[in-house]
């Protein structure tokens, strides 16, 4: 974070620094108490320690950059605490009152009291109208825990003490939006996604949106502050089938809720627009007047603007660009970075719709996206976001995209063109970049923070290097061609990366303008899965360095598909399919052992035979699809075996009520009409049914 010319750091081992923004110097650092001990809940989410986890807030006007420290009471062990800080980014002190110790019971639930032991404070926080707001769930779900919203007036007071559990529940529905941070839309509100409940606690049945119940897991929050400062649940939104998420863990809250600028998305009837996604795969656009309660759609279902699915499981809040028609963007883990534009049904209801992504995985713990942009100009828009292979973080990348995907089509749809990539080390978990004042701003999980900038001069380039899958232990070669622009002598090459390694070159080398030098590196993986590394060319003219990425291919078989479908809502009598992609991502092939359709009205086509083989690096697509013959709510499960391991896919959807359309009268009759005059009439389309219809066509009458 970055005011007047100074960088803010935080880390987990509670030290903070200030640097000078552009040079990199040290103003000044502290700690701010013995971090937390995370094996004492079990937990290995965040590792080896514990403490300023959630994005700080800065008051521009004073200068003053408030944030939650997890530390022990006293020493290295014992009772841990919350305290609020309030850090004058001039010296690094505290201001007067601070810091604040979080403590107490709920103020909608006096018998829930703040346990800090088992609290885990993820997501950003909000300062609105001198009260800094933080959200607060569990560390693994180790009980107990709930979700909690906490806010301490710049003053040092404790104005708001709230819980997601005020009802009989005890436990879950945490607040953690990986990546993300409370919003505020307007004067007095916040919102807010929580997560899976325990032992119950996600509402379940039909509930108006106006009227939240007291324990809200898997929803959706606003809460709106009272006059004495206190917090109130206003209004929510709860899916359908929260209870099935929450027995298979599926946590909402593990995307944030991102407002649209109503200037730029949204119609008349519904200006006010929310995005939010987690791991059940689907895309929730809300109405932020009215998030939609619980099973107050068709048939039970849910009662938002839009639902788009399947999109795949995310820990990513979705960003927005508002320009050449508005787009949306979100890192699907495990997955990909989808681009989604935006548009108007033919009912004239807000969408999204997938248009493309990056090519390649985007793996478990890669950032949500960051967008820059010259305003609303066409073309000037670039997509941030780091990328890494999976959840260790290592050999990560910062890229940046075009935001706007032109082409060419692929299986991923349109995409985008990767204008930079860096490499950054090893990568802090969704933990997006900073960007400030034309710089890019990197915190890495090996204790670095890294700025980029514009270079001032390029005089020598190279491109970067994208092997070929490789088995682990064998080696693919290729070739670095350095093009020199002007005079320049290269003094010495090196990779960094185990799988990389680097041929001879003669060194030093002095390369005039239009020279080349080829450069061999050879990839050569010791482990399965994405491997990315770095080639670094010292030269008179300062140092280049070039990305190098490569996919080592495990011994052995390995089954990989995707966890769940999610089908949304069907007419009675309609079917709906969705692909269902079996790869073997192992080095030797597997043979399917056995598999078990899931119970109707799912069904399954084209799955490989029991006994067939499916080949290393081959994919099978087989069809799911749902055909519901009565109105409810369904879930059932795939399962498929094999020498490359078991899989399940979980299965969902709800049924309602066919459409019918009506048109009255279905006749016109308009009489006599005087040569030269007109006369008109009018007939009305209407949706009789239970479920929306779609016109396919509507041709004039012939004059």
């Amino acid at each position: 974070m970055v005011w007047s010319g100074k960088l803010f750091v935080t880390t987990e081992a509670n030290w903070i620094y200030s640097f000078d923004a552009v040079t990199g110097a040290q103003n000044w650092s502290r700690n701010l108490g013995q971090s937390f001990n995370p094996a004492e809940v079990a937990c290995g989410d965040l590792t080896p320690e514990i403490g300023i986890t959630g994005t700080p807030v800065i008051d521009d006007t004073t200068g003053t950059a408030y944030l939650f420290a997890k530390s022990y009471v006293s020493g290295t062990s014992g009772p841990a605490q919350f305290q609020m800080h309030a850090i004058d980014l001039t010296t690094g002190n505290d201001r007067a009152g601070f810091p604040v110790t979080i403590q107490g019971a709920a103020q909608n639930q006096s018998g829930q009291v703040f346990n800090p032991r088992t609290q885990a404070q993820r997501p950003g926080l909000l300062l609105m109208n001198g009260v800094i707001y933080a959200g607060f769930g569990g560390h693994c779900d180790f009980p107990p825990y709930q979700g909690w919203v906490v806010g301490v007036s710049t003053a040092g007071q404790i104005k708001a003490m709230w819980t997601t559990r005020s009802g009989t529940a005890t436990a879950g529905g945490g607040l953690w939006m990986a990546g993300g941070g409370l919003m505020s839309d307007r004067n007095g509100s916040l919102f807010f996604s929580t997560g899976n409940s325990i032992n119950g606690g996600s509402p379940a049945t039909t509930i108006p949106s106006n009227q939240p119940p007291a324990d809200l897991g898997q929803s959706v929050v606003r809460l709106d502050v009272q006059p004495d400062g206190t917090l109130q649940a206003a209004d929510f939104f709860t899916p359908f089938d929260a209870p099935m998420l929450d027995m298979a863990d599926v946590d909402l809250s593990s995307g944030g809720v991102t407002g649209l600028p109503s200037q730029f998305f949204g119609t008349s009837a519904t200006p006010n627009l929310a995005a939010a996604a987690g791991k059940g795969g689907v895309l929730y656009l809300m109405n932020r007047d009215l998030l939609g309660g619980c099973r107050n759609g068709a048939g039970g279902m849910d009662a938002v603007v839009s639902r788009i699915a399947p999109v795949g499981g995310t820990w990513s809040r979705p960003a927005l660009w508002p320009g050449d028609g508005g787009w949306l963007y979100l890192t699907i883990n495990t997955g990909e970075l989808g681009y989604y534009q935006y548009g108007i049904t033919g009912d004239g209801t807000p969408t999204f719709s997938h248009q493309g992504a990056p090519p390649g995985q985007f793996g478990f713990g890669s950032s949500p996206p960051i967008i820059t942009s010259n305003g609303t100009s066409s073309g000037s828009a670039l997509l941030w976001v780091i990328w890494q292979g999976d959840g260790s973080g290592v050999n990560a990348e910062l890229r940046a995209y075009d935001a706007v995907p032109q082409g060419p089509v692929t299986q991923f749809g349109l995409v985008p063109t990767l204008r930079f990539s860096a490499p950054i080390g090893t990568a802090v978990k969704f933990n997006p970049p900073g960007i400030a004042n034309g710089r890019v701003y990197v915190g890495t999980r090996d204790g670095h923070v890294l700025g980029f900038g514009s270079p001032t001069s390029t005089i020598i380039t190279g491109t970067s290097l994208a092997f070929p899958n490789t088995v682990v232990g064998q080696s693919s070669a290729l070739n670095e061609v350095l093009q020199a622009s002007g005079p320049v002598t290269v003094t010495a090459i090196s990779s960094s990366g185990a799988p990389f390694t680097t041929g001879a070159v003669a060194l030093p080398v002095t390369l005039a303008a239009g020279d080349q030098l080829t450069v061999p590196v050879t990839f050569t993986p010791g482990t399965a899965g994405s491997a990315n590394g770095t080639l670094s060319i010292s030269t008179s003219a300062g140092l280049l360095q070039e990305n190098l990425s490569g996919l080592g291919l495990d011994n052995g078989p390995e089954l990989s598909i995707s966890a769940s479908i999610a089908f949304g809502n069907a007419a009675v009598g309609q079917t709906l399919t969705a692909p269902l992609k079996l790869t073997n991502t192992g080095t030797a092939a597997l043979t399917i052992t056995n598999s078990q359709q899931p119970a109707a009205p799912f069904s399954v086509t084209g799955l490989p035979a029991n006994g067939a083989a499916i080949a290393s690096g081959q994919s099978i697509t087989a069809t799911a699809a749902f055909s519901p013959a009565a109105v409810g709510t369904f879930n059932s499960q795939l399962s498929i075996n094999s020498t490359g391991g078991n899989r399940t896919v979980a299965l969902t959807g709800s049924a309602t009520i066919p459409g019918v359309m009506t048109v009255a009268p279905i006749s016109l009759s308009f009489g006599g009409v005087d040569i030269g005059a007109a006369a008109t009439a009018s007939f009305t389309v209407s949706n009789t049914g239970g479920s929306p219809i779609t016109i396919t066509r509507s041709k004039p009458p012939v004059q």
